[in-house]
């Protein structure tokens, strides 16, 4: 399977231990110029920082691709609008939670999809990061 991991930020609001991104000398990777790819994978940095940029690229892609597309996120409070109005464009999303306090919100988050979005037709991942305790809305 082909899958683009496509940078499309290198700006976060987080200053996460372990980020995967403090690995790659970001200013040299390669440049996309097509998306013959079967999965592209939206990432950062936030994504979401840019709502408005990373819409448009979805609908450039999605001109010229039949790849499914789903965006990884480091979900923060007061982000629904952002997550719901992303969600019309991908095929899902991957939502990390980082700290302890990422969870309360994402209980917010996980009951008003599932208010919202029936049937549920939209691929939902969830990261967590070690050492947070989930057991709360498993």
């Amino acid at each position: 399977m082909k899958i683009l991991r496509l940078l499309v930020t290198k700006e976060c609001n987080r200053n996460c231990k372990g980020c995967c991104n403090k690995d790659w000398d970001l200013d040299n990777l390669p440049i996309v110029n097509h998306y013959n790819y079967e999965e592209i994978i939206l990432t950062g940095g936030e994504p979401l920082l840019y709502l408005d940029e990373v819409t448009d690229l979805i609908r450039e892609i999605r001109k010229k691709s039949k790849a499914k597309i789903y965006l990884y996120t480091a979900f923060v409070e007061n982000e629904y609008d952002s997550i719901f109005n992303i969600l019309n464009c991908v095929d899902g999303i991957t939502l990390t939670l980082h700290t302890q306090k990422d969870i309360l919100p994402f209980e917010k988050l996980d009951k008003k999809m599932q208010q919202i979005l029936e049937p549920w037709t939209k691929s939902l991942r969830l990261n967590v990061f070690k050492g947070i305790e989930v057991y709360t809305f498993l």
